[in-house]
């Protein structure tokens, strides 16, 4: 068993589940966030090594009950049954529950993402690539 694994038989004792999700390069959500946050369609089959049971067994549990799914869809639900105001979270921009988090979804990941991008340009910019010593002649540079 890997340790990864190990970590999720650690949590499926624990009656625990663990929510991986992915975002694509061009910002949609992966099946497992979809079906999290809409309860949209029947999860891709996804085969794990056997040397990975408890990553199967977990990927079977985030689809069924008590898995939540579709939380986006219940909060509205819920909201337009007795709206408080107008729009939700106070601002034209957002009129619904499920709009509110997606915007705020996308500001966090762009926020990240901006992030991990700054760190690393400081980190390459701070550490030049290793450079030959004067003594080595460049292939780069003719006439050296």
């Amino acid at each position: 068993m890997t340790v990864g694994d190990a970590v999720i038989g650690d949590l499926l004792n624990r009656h625990m589940l663990l929510l991986p999700f992915a975002i694509d390069p061009l910002g949609r959500f992966g099946p497992i966030l979809e079906h999290f946050l809409y309860g949209s369609h029947t999860p891709p089959p996804i085969s794990f090594p056997s040397s990975k049971p408890n990553a199967t067994i977990m990927y079977s549990k985030l689809f069924q009950y008590p898995s939540p799914k579709g939380i986006l869809r219940l909060a509205e639900h819920n909201w337009s049954l007795s709206p408080p105001r107008r729009f939700y979270d106070h601002s034209y921009l957002a009129p619904t529950p499920s709009i509110t988090t997606i915007q705020k979804l996308g500001l966090t990941i762009t926020k990240a993402f901006a992030l991990h991008n700054r760190y690393a340009s400081r980190k390459f910019i701070d550490h030049p690539a290793h450079t030959l010593p004067p003594s080595v002649p460049n292939p780069s540079y003719p006439g050296q």
